[in-house]
């Protein structure tokens, strides 16, 4: 596969994980200011969702 098949490629893929990525947060009914405050503590979650879904202690 040639350079500029492998960028149309690469190409097509990104378009589908948007389209895909737009679907799943149309269904969650996020509106834009939602997720600009998902991205605000996008830190915090990084850090604390391992933690949050990990093993549960007994």
């Amino acid at each position: 596969m040639n350079s500029i098949s492998k960028e149309i490629k690469h190409s097509e893929m990104r378009a589908h994980d948007f389209a895909d990525l737009e679907y799943r947060r149309k269904f969650m009914k996020l509106t834009d200011e939602e997720c600009a405050s998902i991205r605000l503590i996008k830190d915090i979650i990084d850090r604390e969702l391992p933690v949050a879904l990990g093993p549960v202690s007994a």
